[in-house]
This record gives structure tokens, C-alpha cells and sequence, in this order.
């Protein structure tokens, strides 16, 4: 066996020299690469655009104009009202009773609408500086139109340190208040100062809101509740005055005093306001027998006219609530 082993490898060696076949070159594993192959981590593209300068907004805004609020109608969100959304139904001229009035709301007011009333007389182009005072009532939630508010005599009557007062609010069927009692004095109401519900003394020359049974006024406003403010900025609502005409003629002041009172601008009398030129009494209150359901103009006519009225009444005699009705106000 191991000498047929010697002889395959002899015999396949002459087989491949007899016959003379091509050989392939040989390839040294030595061989020099003749190029040379390298990676270069470089962006083969260069941005195109490069910022030639700093970035800056090429529109700026600007206010064109500047709003001046001309009244304070109260937070945000209240009512802006105009002449006739409101009108006095009741008041008193006695005693301790004297700062003891209501008025009724014939447009829908949000939350934070305030009204202010004042019983200084208008001498044609201010507030006078006599013997008045000027409240405000805002509103604590919204009401609707037909709500009535009755601002009540405390237990300091209608003295200067009247800073707030007894509220009762009558609003569809339902009644909110701050008063948590009978006052000190006979006719006079104790109240919750931190009620939401309130009526506030903003201003005031020394004598406060009163109704003077030798005759007075009240005066409903949206704007600066300051006495001897003039007119600018102030929208009145309505008003009324008794014992007395409304004053007519060119404007002068000296006659504003007492029941003395020009008709403010924006209203007219029997429309939205009203001069009581009957004997008063101790006060009085609109009749809900003449009327309690219609449109604010229909409501106004009747509101605004003297014979619909209940006047010349007894001390203290001042009905509570003012109206013994609901009053529907259509649209």
C-alpha cells in the first residue's frame, strides 16, 4: 500500500509538463496596491445660502388709537344703559324713612352693572354742591328687566355716616337681600355689610341721600358719582323731582338749590322722567292697579305719569315692597 501512494503524485506531475498547459500567473500576496482607496467624512455639498444679516420681524403693532373708558359702569361685564332702562316707582320724604326709595329695571343687566342715584340738583351743566349725596348700586348677579330695588333706611337714618344701606331686590317672584333685622330705630333696617348686596354712599356734602318733604329729586346715572361733576361722561337714565316743575330756561345755577333742578340731559319729562306737581305727602309709590305688563316704552308711559300713582300718603306708610306686583316687561 505504500508504494501505490509514491506513484499518484508522479504520475499526475509528467501528465501536466507533457502536455505543456498554461499556467496562470502567479499573484504574490505581496503586491503593491497601485491606488488607494480613502473616505473622508466631508459634506460633498456646501449650503447654497448662508444669512447675510440678523433676523428681525418685518411687521410691528402698533395701537392706532387709545380707549378711554367716559363712565364706570362697574366690573366687567356690566350693562351699559341708556335713558328710559330705568325709573324711580317709589320714595319717601319722612323722618327716619327719608332715604327710603325704589326703582324699577326695564332692560336685562348683567353681573356688575352699576347705577348710581343721587338727590343733588343738576343746575344745567353739574351735579350741585348743596346738600345731597350720591349711592350706587351694582348689581350681584345678572337681573332681568322688571326687577325692582329698594334701597331701605339703616339705623342712621339719613345722617352724613350713612355708607351703606338696607337692600331688598324683587326679581321674578324671588326676593335677595342683606337685611338681617329690624334697625334701632323705629322704620329702619340692620344689614350684613358683607352681603354682595349692596347699596354704597360714594360721594357725599354732608346731608346724604334724603327725600325733603319740602321737595327734592332723584336722579338716575351711569358715569363718575361725584357731586359737582358735570356732564361729561355721565348718561342719565331717568329721573324725577316733586313739589315742584322741572327749571326751564338758560341755565342758572344759584336757582338749583332746594326743590330746585333742571331736567338733565337726555331725558324728557313724561317720558322718562317725571316732575310730581302734586301735594307729595310723606311720599308714594306707583299704583300696580294701572298697570304691570308691556313694552319698556307702554311701562314708561304709565311710570312716568303722576296720576298713576299713589301720593300723599301717612308717616312711615311707605309700602314694603314698594310694589305688591310682578311687572312682565316685553320685549
Amino acid at each position: 500500500m505504500a508504494g501505490f501512494c509514491a506513484i499518484v503524485p508522479v504520475v499526475m506531475l509528467v501528465s501536466c509538463d507533457a502536455q505543456k498547459l498554461p499556467v496562470a500567473p502567479k499573484v504574490e500576496d505581496t503586491a503593491t496596491p497601485t491606488s488607494t482607496l480613502t473616505l473622508t467624512a466631508t459634506p460633498s455639498r456646501t449650503p447654497s445660502h448662508t444669512p447675510t444679516g440678523t433676523l428681525t420681524p418685518s411687521v410691528t403693532f402698533t395701537p392706532t388709537a387709545t380707549f378711554t373708558r367716559t363712565f364706570t359702569p362697574g366690573p366687567a361685564g356690566g350693562t351699559v344703559l341708556s335713558a328710559g332702562d330705568a325709573a324711580i316707582v317709589g320714595f319717601s320724604t319722612n323722618g327716619t324713612q327719608s332715604d327710603y326709595f325704589a326703582f324699577i329695571l326695564l332692560k336685562d343687566v348683567a353681573q356688575g352693572t352699576s347705577l348710581n342715584i343721587s338727590d343733588e340738583n343738576w343746575d344745567g351743566a353739574h351735579f350741585a354742591t348743596s346738600d345731597g349725596g350720591m349711592i350706587t348700586w351694582t348689581a350681584d348677579r345678572a337681573y332681568p328687566a322688571g326687577t325692582v330695588v329698594e334701597t331701605l333706611p339703616t339705623s342712621d337714618g339719613s345722617s352724613a355716616s350713612t355708607h351703606s344701606y338696607a337692600v331688598k331686590v324683587s326679581s321674578g317672584g324671588v326676593t335677595y337681600s342683606n337685611i338681617t333685622g329690624p334697625g334701632k330705630q323705629t322704620g329702619t333696617y340692620a344689614f350684613d355689610p358683607s352681603s354682595p348686596i349692596q347699596v354704597t354712599t360714594v360721594d357725599n356734602t354732608g346731608n346724604g341721600l334724603t327725600g325733603w318733604s319740602s321737595g327734592d329729586q332723584f336722579l338716575l346715572f351711569q358715569g363718575p358719582a361725584v357731586v359737582g361733576e358735570s356732564g361729561s361722561g355721565v348718561t342719565f337714565i331717568g329721573a324725577l323731582t316733586y313739589n315742584t316743575v322741572w327749571l326751564t330756561g338758560a341755565p342758572n345755577p344759584a336757582l338749583a338749590t332746594g326743590a330746585g333742578c333742571y331736567l338733565p340731559p337726555g331725558l324728557t319729562d313724561g317720558v322718562d322722567a317725571m316732575a310730581v306737581t302734586v301735594t307729595v305727602g310723606n311720599g308714594g309709590h306707583y299704583n300696580c292697579a294701572n298697570g304691570t305688563t308691556g313694552t319698556p316704552a307702554a311701562l314708561r308711559a304709565l311710570l312716568y305719569d303722576q296720576s298713576k300713582w299713589t301720593l300723599n300718603m301717612s308717616a312711615n306708610d311707605l309700602p314694603d315692597p314698594v310694589l305688591f306686583c310682578d311687572v312682565t316687561v316685553d320685549p
